[in-house]
């Protein structure tokens, strides 16, 4: 193999070697193999330009302007080295194929595969990775481009949880780092209970959450909203209780009132939109779901009347009526979901 050969090997091996590093860190959002990424095209670039100087023909129209673009990218702090992220994806993902069949050509050997990337593709992973967050992981991998239309137009179960007597946990902690290792553990067992059933993860509000089980979502799964709620509660019911009991243990002062989690639910129709890449919901059975929420105690759930209504037959279920105040001081009856192990 003379110079020459070794040239075009080391320019072909560097730019798969940045073609790896490069689909982790486009398809994570600009997150994973950051600096993995940013060496490989630093890399591929030095072997481009030695390549070409033995080798004009190389550098066509577009591996002349990637090259261009890699070598601006490794020095600078922007995430994409064509501004965005669906530019930069497409016109690397062209300027590389040309620059790789160009080096198997001269190299005397057939692409061992083919390279397709289509627009649906790109177009899919973007939602694919900005919708992680939120869908449960049946759903990732079948995301409609309308999803958020889809989902608006069906009731959804909105459900909001509250820890009780959070402030006192944090304050008779025995550490901060024993505060946040709770915490933590419950906002991921939290997550892990709505996945399994098929909720869509709002957010994390600082002593709580808020999970949506819509009608659209859970039917393109399998699954009844209403049969998931049920289970959603039921487990996580479960596992706040034992999860409080320990960490009461570790408090260097016990609270005069129970420590616990208390959820708040209602049914009704939520809009949900995109707005700068976070899910965004609003509707009456928000607010409610949330008064709710302030009305149930610790280790109580408090549902407002139509989803009530919703769930009256389903099996193991009991219902006792409570009467509440909300803040501004508008009285409600609801009723607090008595529920089967």
């Amino acid at each position: 193999m003379n110079a020459y050969e070794r040239d075009l090997v080391d320019c072909l091996v560097s730019s798969h070697n940045f073609e790896t590093y490069w689909a982790y860190y486009w398809t994570s959002e600009a997150h994973a193999c950051a600096s993995e990424c940013r060496q490989a095209a630093k890399s591929l670039a030095q072997h481009l330009r030695a390549l070409a100087q033995q080798d004009a023909e190389v550098l066509d129209p577009h591996t002349d302007n990637l090259l261009d673009k890699l070598e601006a990218w490794v020095e600078s702090p922007e995430r994409w080295p064509y501004g965005k992220m669906r530019d930069s994806v497409a016109l690397i993902w062209h300027g590389l194929g040309g620059l790789q069949d160009y080096l198997y050509g001269k190299l005397g050997i057939r692409r061992p595969c083919s390279r397709v990337l289509t627009l649906d593709q790109v177009e899919h992973c973007e939602r694919a990775v900005r919708w992680r967050q939120h869908l449960p992981s049946g759903r990732r991998l079948h995301i409609e481009e309308d999803w958020l239309e889809q989902a608006s137009r069906h009731p959804t179960i909105v459900v909001v949880g509250d820890i009780r007597r959070s402030q006192d946990l944090m304050t008779y902690a025995k550490n901060p780092e024993s505060f946040a290792a709770r915490m933590a553990e419950f906002l991921s067992q939290t997550r892990d209970v709505a996945d399994r059933n098929h909720a869509m993860f709002d957010k994390f509000t600082g002593d709580g959450f808020l999970v949506y089980f819509n009608d659209h979502v859970c039917a393109r799964s399998g699954r009844n909203a209403r049969q998931c709620f049920v289970d959603f509660v039921r487990q996580e019911a479960r596992f706040a209780a034992g999860l409080f009991r320990e960490w009461c243990t570790e408090l260097r002062k016990l609270p005069s009132e129970p420590v616990g989690l208390g959820m708040g639910a209602d049914i009704g129709q939520v809009v949900y939109d995109d707005i700068d890449y976070q899910l965004f919901a609003v509707g009456e059975a928000v607010v409610w779901a949330s008064r709710m929420a302030s009305g149930a105690a610790a280790e109580e759930t408090v549902l407002n009347n139509l989803l009530h209504r919703e769930l009256q037959g389903l099996p193991g279920l009991a219902f006792e009526p409570v009467e509440g105040t909300t803040k501004t001081g508008e009285g409600y009856s609801a009723w607090r979901l008595v529920a089967e192990p």
